[in-house]
């Protein structure tokens, strides 16, 4: 429990010299960011080698693709900076930004997910079934 207590003070977040995390904590930080990166790398996988996805789900594939990439490629810069101890860089509170960041892009890619494509799929969906009665053009 005492660990939680720097937490809620601002020397903790904004110390241009703050010290290293724990060893536990050191290697989560690691798993976890090398995971988005691997989880992006799987992402643009499958959109590639999947036969037969509809352009909506190829293109939220590479929305997820691109903020797992993005989000752990900038993060292990945050943590390459904090492990090399850069006084300015090396600040907590770039940690606390690039997770405020990566969870409204997550919220982005969210709502394009719940609103705007199911809304599109119905689009064109009506589309089809209106074109499926219009004259088709001849093939020679």
């Amino acid at each position: 429990m005492n660990y939680l207590i720097p937490l809620f003070s601002l020397r903790y977040w904004f110390d241009s010299t703050p010290i290293p995390f724990l060893p536990i904590i050191d290697k989560i930080i690691l798993f976890v960011l090398f995971g988005f990166i691997i989880g992006g790398i799987g992402c643009l996988v499958y959109r590639k080698m999947a036969k037969g996805l509809e352009k909506y789900l190829k293109k939220l594939l590479r929305r997820y693709a691109n903020l797992l990439i993005t989000m752990g490629a900038v993060g292990l810069m945050l943590y390459a900076f904090t492990w090399q101890r850069v006084p300015f860089l090396s600040m907590r509170f770039f940690f606390l930004l690039w997770a405020i960041l990566l969870a409204y892009w997550f919220w982005i890619i969210l709502r394009f997910q719940l609103k705007e494509l199911p809304i599109q799929k119905k689009k064109r969906h009506e589309q089809m079934e209106r074109d499926r009665w219009l004259p088709k053009k001849k093939r020679k």
